[in-house]
């Protein structure tokens, strides 16, 4: 009881140091002569979110996915599906979509926060490891925590999905149900999001098989959940492919053929963490049973950054999912300070090379603190 009660008291302590972080730009510049009490945009993907949820507010969640224009004939490339959840939690309240996504800013990086801290222990690390893992993930993700729909709300939706399907092999089978559900719902998310959690649950289920394990037929249902959770996505996706400026949009979007790797650099890093775990497991397997989704996140991550070797078509997937390929890093030193086992060592550098460069990126948090014309 003690025990539960320190570790609530710290959960708690961090979470209102990691709002207070999250808050603090904001506030210094309502509070300034400058700023006169005022909402600003904290980075440059706001006025686009800002937009779409305004729509679906203002009770016009049918314009939420494209919500510049307006016009009946323009459909958006994304569905818009967490701006328009925002709309209708939010729209009796009367506040303007600058109110609902600072708010947000308090409430989505703290259930980040603690979603890490629930998954890092589903992947078999103890309560210290993966609280250390987690508070190390937000503070040096701080600037891309406060983009408000995609990275991180789009990434709480894809950790509970799989947080879910671990927790249904692990102890209780119907959350399954409700993890594949939420595996299909993400289709109709963020592509950046969907891609990774279903390459994790393809790799999951792959291994699962191949060990003849009881659990493959909990993953075998998550999956028939998540299609058929799915299906109305595809068919949209399949209608807007249709649209005949499908392919003027896509391309703006960033979206073109390609099956070189969009970094050289990441996926040699990546490479060199999933060849550590290779070497792990042939040594190791037994040890690294308890850790499996641990490494399934790694090897979902090196997929996930390559994928358009197999299908050809290139979209951004190393930069806009910077939250799934760090969450793979801090799984690989998690799994060395676990193991102790020095083979992977080599893993444990390139995710420290990664991370440290994408902290490095994430430097204009600091920026925001101070208050400029």
């Amino acid at each position: 009881m003690r025990n539960r009660l320190k570790w609530a008291l710290i959960l708690a302590s961090f979470s209102l140091v990691l709002a207070i972080l999250m808050q603090g730009p904001q506030w210094r510049y309502q509070s300034s002569a400058l700023g006169r009490g005022i909402a600003i945009p904290i980075n440059s993907d706001e006025s686009i979110y800002m937009a779409r949820v305004q729509e679906s507010l203002s009770g016009r969640p049918e314009q939420t996915a494209e919500a510049f224009t307006g016009h009946e004939n323009l459909a958006g490339t994304q569905f818009a599906m967490i701006e328009r959840f925002y709309g209708a939690l939010f729209r009796r309240t009367g506040w303007r979509a600058s109110h609902v996504l600072t708010f947000m800013d308090v409430v989505i990086p703290v259930l980040v926060f603690l979603s890490l801290f629930v998954f890092f222990q589903l992947c078999g690390f103890d309560r210290r490891l993966s609280f250390g893992l987690a508070a190390a993930f937000c503070l040096l993700q701080l600037y891309n925590l406060n983009r408000p729909i995609h990275m991180r709300s789009s990434f709480l939706v894809m950790l509970w999905s799989l947080m879910l399907i671990v927790a249904a092999v692990r102890s209780r089978w119907w959350l399954g149900i409700i993890g594949g559900a939420l595996l299909g719902l993400l289709v109709g998310v963020y592509v950046w999001s969907f891609a990774f959690a279903w390459a994790f649950f393809g790799i999951y289920f792959a291994w699962e098989l191949f060990d003849r394990s009881s659990s493959r037929k909990i993953l075998f249902l998550c999956g028939c959940v998540g299609l058929f959770a799915a299906l109305p996505f595809v068919l949209q996706y399949i209608e807007l492919s249709s649209h005949p400026l499908y392919e003027y949009g896509s391309f703006r979007s960033g979206m073109h053929p390609g099956r070189v790797p969009e970094s050289w650099i990441y996926s040699t890093l990546f490479g060199l963490m999933v060849l550590s775990l290779v070497l792990s497991l042939k040594k190791h397997y037994e040890a690294l049973r308890l850790y499996r989704p641990a490494v399934v996140t790694m090897l979902a991550a090196f997929v996930y950054m390559n994928q358009q070797v197999v299908h050809g078509i290139t979209f951004n997937f190393v930069s806009h999912g910077i939250f799934s390929l760090m969450l793979a890093a801090f799984v690989v030193i998690g799994l060395f300070v676990a193991l102790r086992k020095h083979v992977l060592l080599v893993g444990v550098l390139a995710a420290s090379i990664y991370i440290a460069a994408i902290a490095y990126d994430g430097r204009g948090f600091l920026s925001l603190w101070q208050v400029r014309a």
